[in-house]
């Protein structure tokens, strides 16, 4: 029975960027048991297809001498497969050792040598995702280079609509207005954080159009297709490999992920309804809104 622990970076944007490590991961070595350390709030762990243990630890808890009490604290991670440390910071050089790992593996800093089997330095790519794929490489003497992650759900046929602070009349609420008008026959569901004008506005013109007030992440993964300007929901949507559209006002504003199977579709649109649609390397421009909905009907074949 394989153990292993992670223990994520003090900061990161969100818990995505190690869905590629933690996938690799399992799909290499079968762990039976996973357990995730991390500062941070516990969120998304549920989106992964295999089941892991999440424990909160305090900043102010760590330390070189700090982490044994960290690890009596607990003792169920005790006896160790092996243990990665996602930080590679001098606080953390001792939790490895703390929990009796086999084998450790982190990222460099100066001391990393006299703790650690394997280390690498932090090449703090562009693609987020990239230098943990690059650690466990180093273990697994795998070629994780063009690793993608290639999740499938069962497609239950409906849509999900989830966005928040659109204009009333602007150019997205008008591309909703036309895309929920040519799914008649389709279930589609609207959620938001907080209902505004605009949500209202489409509730009382489609009838058929449902509103929920919680998508989580079995409902978002059935569905045939997401539109959002929720950029994770997006990302965890390719995570799925969901067809979907991420709405933005600046592009260059969108995190890059490099080992999710589907690319990120992202459309801009200013107030006359002209923008650009990227989807991986393509490029569309959009002169006109029924331009924009076509890029759309296209993106979820339909």
């Amino acid at each position: 029975m394989l153990k292993t622990a992670i223990l994520l970076p003090k900061e990161y944007q969100n818990t995505l960027e190690f869905f590629p490590f933690l996938c690799a991961l399992q799909e290499y070595e079968k762990h039976e048991e996973i357990h995730i350390l991390t500062s941070n709030d516990i969120d998304c762990f549920e989106a992964l297809p295999f089941d892991v243990s999440v424990h909160k630890v305090n900043e102010q808890d760590l330390g070189v001498i700090k982490n044994y009490k960290v690890a009596y604290r607990l003792k169920d991670i005790f006896n160790l497969d092996s243990f990665y440390n996602l930080r590679g910071d001098l606080n953390t050089l001792t939790m490895g050792k703390a929990f009796k790992a086999k084998t450790a593996l982190s990222f460099k800093n100066s001391l990393s040598f006299l703790f650690y089997k394997e280390t690498i330095k932090n090449s703090n790519e562009y693609a987020k995702d990239a230098p943990y794929l690059k650690l466990l490489e180093k273990y697994s003497e795998q070629n994780l280079s063009d690793y993608v992650v290639n999740n499938k759900y069962e497609d239950k046929g409906y849509f999900i609509i989830a966005c928040d602070d659109l204009d009333f009349n602007g150019p997205y609420h008008q591309t909703l207005n036309k895309f929920i008008s040519e799914l008649k026959d389709k279930n589609i569901f609207l959620w938001s954080k907080e209902t505004n004008e605009v949500h209202q506005s489409l509730v009382n013109d489609f009838d058929y159009l449902n509103y929920v007030k919680e998508v989580d992440s079995k409902f978002l993964r059935e569905a045939r297709g997401v539109i959002t300007n929720h950029e994770y929901l997006a990302h965890l949507s390719r995570f799925n490999g969901q067809d979907h559209i991420l709405w933005v006002d600046d592009l260059k504003s969108t995190q890059h992920y490099e080992h999710f199977s589907k690319p990120l579709g992202v459309m801009s649109l200013d107030e006359l309804g002209q923008g650009v649609y990227l989807n991986g390397n393509d490029e569309d421009t959009i002169n006109e809104l029924e331009k924009a909905l076509d890029l759309i009907l296209k993106a979820f074949k339909l």
